[in-house]
């Protein structure tokens, strides 16, 4: 029965390009490992102690602790290649040249469990061999991948939570454009003005033809920033450089709002008058 052992020096260093440094996983520490073999694969447990993952974690903790299983490869190759279709937020597969990595960020699996990841990483490492990496392709020596296969997924902890953080951001806002979109069109179809005045100051506007018009198409703009914003998350998440493009993105929304607003008052000022 494989025993825990004190990591040695050096061991997260001394992986090519390990699953925690994919995801950049914040201050990887080993605690212990376990190794033996598995289905005639050797096999590393590290348990990794880090800072937790995701901006919505819980702050009265200040560590998580993520048990990630490595499995040696047959050889080391540059050719070896894992399908996006194994990438899932709660479970996460990589590969470099010598070796497989699974783990659950922020999970240990209790040991009863483990010939059950093994048996997952097995079954991964399987294909590996089975396609050579890709099917019917020569190996290629180290770096010559193609821009496709730099630009694939590869999930990342964090990405999930900056797509909550700027959807609870900007959904309500949409709704609540939506329903100001709705209501002032049908003002201007019944009564052929959209109408406001302000009972305290007897001030108001009234916006008829081309005002009405560009004043709901003001209305309507930010939708084409949303949806860009919604493009992106759709198609761009987990892949490289998301998380900048989002943020970016998300910027430029609210400085289209910001502009639209000015547009607005802009418009609504040539229309003021008593009321």
């Amino acid at each position: 029965m494989a025993a825990k052992e004190s990591p040695p020096p050096g061991l997260l260093a001394s992986f090519d390009n390990p699953l925690w440094d994919r995801v950049k996983l914040d201050d990887p520490r080993p605690l212990w490992i376990v190794r033996s073999s598995h289905r005639g694969y050797e096999w590393m447990a590290i348990e990794l102690q880090h800072s937790p993952v995701g901006m919505f974690s819980d702050s009265s903790s200040k560590i998580d602790t993520t048990t990630v299983f490595v499995l040696r490869l047959p050889e080391p190759s540059a050719d070896w290649y894992l399908p996006a279709s194994h990438i899932a937020p709660h479970r996460q597969f990589s590969v470099d040249e010598r070796c497989l990595y699974l783990a659950s960020f922020g999970h240990s699996p209790r040991v009863r469990d483990w010939p059950r990841w093994l048996d997952m990483a097995a079954d991964a490492a399987d294909g590996l061999v089975r396609n050579r990496g890709r099917k019917g392709h020569p190996p290629r020596p180290p770096g010559s991948l193609t821009e496709a296969e730099k630009d694939e997924a590869s999930w990342n902890p964090h990405d999930g939570q900056w797509v909550l953080l700027w959807m609870a951001l900007t959904v309500p806002l949409a709704f609540l454009l939506a329903a100001l979109v709705i209501g002032f069109y049908s003002e201007w179809a019944n009564t052929g003005a959209i109408t406001h005045c302000d009972k305290a100051t007897d001030v108001g506007y009234q916006l008829q033809g081309w005002k009405a018009m560009a004043y709901l198409g003001l209305f309507i703009v930010p939708f084409l920033g949303w949806g860009r914003l919604l493009h992106t998350v759709s198609t761009r998440m987990h892949r490289p450089g998301f998380v900048l493009r989002l943020n970016l993105e998300g910027i430029a929304l609210a400085a289209l709002s910001m502009l639209v607003l000015v547009l607005q008052q802009t418009l609504t000022g040539w229309a003021r008058g008593a009321c």
